[in-house]
């Protein structure tokens, strides 16, 4: 049996190398550096589920959160917010917004792989 298919789109490289060796091993992890490649990325490949970053440039993560729940190809696809910010207001909003869950760095590996796990 194959293994799942994730995205991980974050502008910060450090964060993009601690998600993909943190869930790696159990899943395939693809990366994107901002919301463009990220939005280009999750149309062709279909992942079974991303991982997004809410401070991106250009496109932030409620634009691309946005994006994506608007398009017949990507609606379905679980994501699960990120954010360094604390900001819990903004994020308890992306639920409301279509996303299943939210996460706030620094996040623990454990933390993350229950909650990818989940969805």
């Amino acid at each position: 049996m194959p293994k799942k298919r994730l995205l991980v789109v974050d502008d910060e490289e450090k964060i993009r190398a601690l998600m993909k060796a943190c869930l790696e091993p159990e899943y395939d992890v693809v990366l994107a550096p901002d919301g463009p490649t990220g939005v280009s990325m999750a149309k062709a490949l279909q992942p079974d589920g991303i991982m997004l970053d809410i401070g991106l440039p250009e496109l932030d993560g409620f634009n691309v959160l946005k994006v994506l729940k608007m398009s017949a190809e990507t609606v379905r696809i679980p994501i699960i917010m990120l954010s360094g910010r604390g900001e819990s207001e903004a994020l308890m909003d992306t639920k409301e917004r279509g996303a299943c869950d939210y996460l706030i760095k620094p996040v623990k590996f454990e933390e993350v792989r229950t909650t990818v796990r989940r969805y």
